[in-house]
């Protein structure tokens, strides 16, 4: 965000003072912001998801759906998002699952695993050179020019990671499940010790209190006063 300020001031400014003879070099300016808006966004994307998967986990252990965890595991990404949230029955979350596909098909997966498919195979043109077997990637979303992911891709991905997030922590039962995680704790995988957990989830501000005198507990434990 403090890059896409600096940009968004650059732009505003440049318009005043290029000439002819300083083109090149306003180009080149324009040019590094936009490559550090894409580096950033690249490592924001992988940090989100991974950060996504982490979460995941935990929200099954806390929901203890009725499937074995290593069976959860093993499916597709999108398919354990929706074992854990209700997006068949709440429209909001339906609307973050399909922003999410949107920017993991489009952005994640080309980084981390690259293009697949007839893209990725070259064939020999005459006066042309080599060019891709298939143009069918580059026709469903993102064309990749310079700079891969500009200013207003950014901020709608930024902006997406933080409403879900935002969600997560004001949307029951999510909510308590988030501040649970900001305590440091354990998730615990057995159903009993999940349950005598969710007992403590009245309300957020009981649940709060109950958590403080837990870390309060542990660190007397820790620290060996008792």
């Amino acid at each position: 965000m403090e890059t896409i300020k600096e940009y968004e001031e650059f732009e505003k400014e440049k318009g005043k003072h290029i000439t002819i003879h300083n083109l090149a070099e306003v180009w080149n300016a324009r040019l590094k912001f936009e490559k550090e808006m894409s580096k950033y966004s690249f490592a924001l994307i992988l940090s989100f998801f991974s950060l996504l998967e982490f979460l995941l986990d935990v929200f099954y252990a806390f929901e203890q759906p009725n499937m074995e965890f290593f069976e959860f595991r093993k499916k597709k990404w999108q398919n354990r998002f929706k074992i854990v949230f209700t997006v068949s029955k709440n429209e909001k979350l339906k609307r973050f699952y399909d922003k999410l596909v949107d920017i993991k098909r489009n952005y994640r997966n080309p980084l981390a695993h690259g293009l697949r498919s007839e893209v990725t195979l070259l064939v020999q043109l005459p006066y042309i050179g080599l060019v891709p077997l298939s143009y069918e990637y580059f026709s469903q979303k993102i064309y990749y020019g310079i700079a891969e992911i500009g200013k207003n891709d950014a901020l709608k991905i930024i902006n997406t990671f933080q409403s879900f997030l935002d969600f997560l922590k004001n949307k029951e039962p999510y909510r308590f499940y988030m501040l649970y995680l900001d305590y440091g704790f354990a998730v615990p995988m057995n159903e009993q010790e999940v349950l005598k957990i969710k007992e403590k989830m009245t309300t957020y501000e009981e649940f709060k209190e109950y958590l403080d005198k837990e870390a309060f507990y542990q660190d007397l434990l820790i620290n060996r006063d008792i």
